[in-house]
């Protein structure tokens, strides 16, 4: 377990919100914040009713938008991968969204109230809303969500960690929901609007059981499943009862789409190929080599969404050889051209990333900045004084072992994840280290995750909190066979898991903001990850498609309209 010494906090001026249950990030760029609900800012495209289109929206109409990946679960308490929860926005409300400015607005609750010692929430629920079963959504619903969620036998992946020190919740009153923490938990609220949050039919998910409610969920959203073929296409159509749309949305009432497909087109080309053949009407994930040519084409729009949350980076498992010795991190660190990576893989798609999370997000510090340098002959030197010498075929040994790490990766195809691996793995070569590139489904990835059977994995998590660092590096949240959690490089520093007990319940702005910057000078300190790029969320579609919106990263799609024809 690791120990550091004390430091001086240097607290950075954040928004009051970061402390409070608001939160209003700095951006560099793109306006307002990406995990807000946000007017999109699509290149040629203009939000509804300011004329920006010469054809003018149309209502009805059928979208479809292509994915890049397919989807594990449609389960909004269990889920946990942002693909789902691009889907899943457009069938189940939050209790809460966030507006521009970063405010919390209202959604499926009208009001609500927090206890002075911050451990009590109280939600009151407008008395109109229906799920698309017809059943009530009402306190009960509520509470049967969040205990289904807290519930460790079910597995949730995306929105356990958002309950933070649950207790439990009680219907008051028929429209009343008490949620009661044991200790005051800051991102609570703003959590709150997060769609893995979001409510679901307790009649579906107890008449269908979990399996089938996976593939075919039930929420009161403005979008209802039709239709759900895994590995090709998820098929929703209007919810014709929609009348409680966020207050951040353009317009209340039905939405403007008739019908909304998400077809699932893994290959790059062909996705953005059925774009341009007008076979799909939106992709996401637009392939970097394409960016300037898409944004030159007048018959098409781009947008590019950052993301809140945490930065791609690599995690190394220092349950593995060799990656327990901080030399050994240091050499994988300094034994990369990082920034070169990004540069030629991505055409300046994406920015390397120094630090821990990405700029929209609040708590965002600059401190890791130039920390370390690309330098193989340090990294040489590293493992030199960690006993890793040079055998007779380059790669080094100790104790009769070979500095062998296994890196294990999803789909090699989406953000160049092979190209990257196989750079890294070429640079590792050059000072002795080798790599054995793994790319694997999600399932059998996950159950590497979980079993420790790898050296190095790569990760970023969506977010609207630095309470998602807590995600990433508390050491209770190291993988196991029981337990899906994402603290992959297997960190256990008492100190780390201080400062971010610490975070969480710190309502003082400037100091919340400190600690997190702590948090991340001991991680670049100790090499226990290592950034690798930011994460923006590509959008190319036909040109003249308005009103889309995003919630904390999410395609929202309810205010859409087509261009008229």
């Amino acid at each position: 377990m690791s120990e550091h010494p004390s430091r001086a906090r240097r607290a950075r001026p954040l928004p009051d919100s970061l402390g409070a249950s608001v939160i209003t990030p700095s951006r560099r760029s793109l306006g307002a914040a990406a995990f807000m609900v946000t007017a999109a800012t699509i290149t040629g495209c203009s939000a509804p009713g300011d004329g920006g289109s010469t054809a003018g929206p149309a209502e009805g109409g059928t979208l479809t938008y292509a994915l890049d990946t397919p989807l594990n679960s449609l389960d909004p308490n269990l889920a946990g991968a942002a693909q789902e929860g691009r889907v899943l926005r457009q069938v189940v409300d939050s209790l809460v969204s966030l507006d521009a400015d970063g405010a919390v607005q209202p959604w499926l609750a009208e009001e609500w109230e927090v206890s002075d010692d911050g451990e009590q929430y109280v939600f009151t629920l407008r008395d109109d809303v229906m799920f698309s079963d017809d059943t009530p959504l009402n306190a009960e619903a509520v509470c049967f969500n969040f205990d289904r969620i807290a519930d460790p036998a079910n597995g949730s992946l995306g929105a356990k960690p958002m309950l933070g020190p649950y207790a439990g919740c009680e219907a008051t009153e028929e429209f009343t929901a008490t949620i009661s923490l044991t200790e005051p938990f800051v991102p609570f609220l703003n959590y709150a609007s997060s769609t893995f949050l979001g409510i679901a039919s307790p009649a579906a998910v107890e008449t269908m059981g979990a399996a089938e409610f996976a593939q075919a969920p039930v929420g009161s959203g403005p979008f209802v499943v039709e239709s759900y073929t895994p590995n090709d296409r998820v098929t929703m159509v209007r919810n014709e009862d929609y009348q409680w749309g966020p207050a951040t949305a353009a317009h209340q009432g039905p939405a403007y789409l008739d019908k909304l497909v998400f077809q699932i087109i893994p290959d790059a080309t062909v996705r953005i190929g059925s774009l341009r053949a007008g076979e799909v009407d939106m992709i996401g994930v637009v392939p970097e080599t394409e960016f300037t040519a898409v944004d030159a084409d007048t018959t098409l729009d781009l947008l590019s969404e950052p993301q809140p949350g945490t930065t791609a980076q690599l995690f190394l498992n220092q349950s593995q050889p060799g990656l327990d010795d901080v030399n050994v991190r240091k050499a994988i660190r300094a034994a990369v051209d990082w920034e070169t990576a990004v540069q030629s893989l991505y055409f300046g798609a994406y920015d390397y990333a120094w630090g821990l999370l990405t700029p929209v997000t609040p708590g965002y510090s600059d401190s890791a900045e130039g920390a370390y340098e690309y330098d193989p002959e340090l990294a040489a030197e590293l493992l030199e004084e960690a006993g890793w010498i040079e055998g007779a075929d380059g790669i080094r040994e100790k104790n009769g072992e070979r500095l062998v790490l296994r890196y294990i990766e999803s789909d090699p195809s989406v953000q160049k994840k092979q190209d990257y691996g196989s750079f890294i793995a070429a640079n590792l070569a050059d000072v002795g280290i080798e790599v054995d590139l793994a790319f694997q489904a999600n399932a059998p990835l996950q159950a590497d995750r979980q079993n420790s059977n790898y050296a190095l994995a790569t990760l970023s998590y969506s977010n609207a909190d630095p309470n998602v660092l807590a995600n990433t590096l508390l050491s209770s949240n190291i993988p196991t066979p029981e337990q899906a959690t994402f603290n992959l490089s297997h960190i256990e520093d008492s100190e780390l898991d201080a400062l971010l007990a610490e975070g969480r319940t710190e309502t003082d702005a400037d100091a919340r903001a400190a600690i997190y910057e702590e948090v991340q000078d001991i991680v670049i300190e100790n090499a226990y990850t290592i950034g690798m790029y930011v994460p923006v969320y590509t959008i190319a579609s036909k040109a003249g498609i308005t009103g889309l919106s995003f919630s904390i990263g999410y395609p929202m799609l309810y205010d859409v309209q087509l261009p008229s024809s």
